[in-house]
């Protein structure tokens, strides 16, 4: 249920009363999943070959976003964001993320 009801809002979607009361009576249970787990994510161990593997499927999914972003801008010419642009904030939001992912171990 949960899944569906997210999925309207991440598109978009008409959500009806009843599922804005549906979201918002499981709002207070994923909350304390939520709490519990940042709680506990000190705790968490990473072995050295797991942190090889988040970065090398890091890396692989920048790769991915950036050439289709960048396919994405060479498809739009005619919108008001130029190709230059397009990139620019792409490689901006892609340093952010690896000096959050790198710098936050």
């Amino acid at each position: 249920m949960l899944y569906e009801l997210r999925n309207k809002v991440a598109h978009n979607r008409f959500i009806t009363y009843e599922d804005r009361q549906k979201i918002l009576s499981k709002k207070g249970s994923m909350n304390t999943f939520i709490d519990a787990a940042l709680k506990n994510i000190e705790e968490i161990k990473v072995t050295e070959r797991q942190t090889i593997e988040i970065q090398e499927e890091f890396n692989s999914t920048i790769i991915e976003d950036k050439e289709k972003t960048i396919e994405k801008a060479l498809t739009n010419v005619d919108n008001d964001e130029s190709i230059v642009d397009i990139i620019s904030n792409s490689e901006s939001t892609i340093k952010k993320l690896t000096k959050y992912i790198y710098g936050h171990r």
